[in-house]
């Protein structure tokens, strides 16, 4: 549960977030200040022990302008699973030219559709992440310390591309310590001439070093991920698949997600998602995971939203809450949240 502490700070930021224009807060000329969240109580029924647990996640973002083609991003944050402020974003964003743009410092991965946004609930309709992004897997919950290029083009006929390319010294985890490392990889997108239909193919390879029993170690890393959204009148239809092979762990993960607008303040969604967990060693079982959700997103207004989402599961979880045990897990369970979430 949240500290009285930690309830004291989120109610603050919140509270004064109501009074702020929803687009940002100019502190003074060139300067930007927005800021981002949500608290949510989810309750999974995995075992008879179960019980309902409370997340939070708090972002303020401060943007500077330097000069004409610069500006410098900055992002701090306090999550219920990390320490207790993290320094989540900071680089230097220059415009090489009108289609050019290169980021130094630490900044997301461009992988799949969620990367640069998904901590920020308000943007997704749902209170849940898919496992690709987030939850059980985490696959692409990580920021990188590096640089990136980042070009966009017309193709004529063929509609318009993005390249992002990117090498990085260092891979930053989204609750874990950065891992140093070698790694280089990329994002090529397509916005077809069909009106709202987006294709993307993402990845990176490379080596990271880290500690195992104490003893440093080194394993190779490998992402793929081939990502499609369709936007056509109400509807926003998205997939997703990805490979990731982590030394001698290798996920397979996809979803699929349709969601509606149902009124102008309300949409709802359904998705469903499968994951593949297998360890070439043999040292450790198989592991595999189906979950089909369902849900609705209210936005109150220009800041306050409401989530709630309820969702079918069938496996095995990589790690259990605590009480539970893999005797008394249940193979078949369900799980609950409902979430306040801001803006400004």
């Amino acid at each position: 549960m949240m500290s009285r502490k930690t309830t004291a700070l989120l109610t603050c930021v919140v509270a004064t977030a109501v009074h702020l224009n929803a687009a940002a807060f100019e502190l003074a000329p060139g300067f930007e200040l927005r800021g981002y969240g949500h608290v949510a109580v989810r309750h999974e029924a995995i075992s008879a022990a179960a019980s309902a647990e409370t997340e939070y996640d708090l972002s303020l973002l401060g943007t500077l302008a330097v000069g004409e083609h610069g500006r410098v991003w900055m992002q701090v944050a306090k999550l219920s699973e990390s320490r207790p402020v993290k320094l989540d974003l900071l680089f230097f964003d220059w415009e090489l030219a009108p289609q050019t743009t290169l980021r130094i410092g630490q900044t997301r991965l461009p992988l799949g559709l969620y990367s640069e946004t998904r901590d920020v609930q308000a943007l997704r309709v749902s209170a849940s992440l898919p496992l690709l992004h987030g939850g059980d897997a985490g696959s692409l919950d990580e920021g990188l310390r590096g640089l990136v290029v980042d070009h966009r083009f017309s193709g004529g006929d063929w509609g318009h591309f993005g390249i992002e390319a990117f090498a990085a010294w260092a891979v930053v985890p989204d609750v874990l310590r950065a891992e140093r490392g070698k790694v280089a990889g990329g994002r090529l997108s397509w916005d077809t001439p069909a009106p709202g239909l987006t294709f993307k193919l993402s990845g990176y390879a490379g080596r990271l070093e880290g500690v195992e029993t104490g003893v440093a170690s080194q394993r190779r890393e490998q992402i793929l991920v081939a990502s499609v959204q369709y936007e056509v009148g109400p509807w926003v239809l998205a997939g997703e698949a990805a490979e990731v092979r982590a030394g001698d762990h290798r996920h397979e993960v996809a979803y699929v997600q349709a969601a509606r607008e149902l009124a102008p303040q309300w949409r709802a969604f359904v998705r469903a998602e499968a994951l593949r967990d297998s360890d070439a060693s043999g040292s450790e079982p198989e592991r595999r995971r189906k979950r089909l959700s369902i849900g609705a997103a209210w936005n109150a207004g220009a800041h306050w939203g409401l989530r709630v989402e309820a969702a079918r599961n069938s496996g095995r979880l990589d790690e259990l809450p605590d009480g539970v045990t893999p005797e008394t897990a249940r193979p078949r369970w369900t799980d609950a949240t409902v979430s306040v979430n801001y803006i400004f």
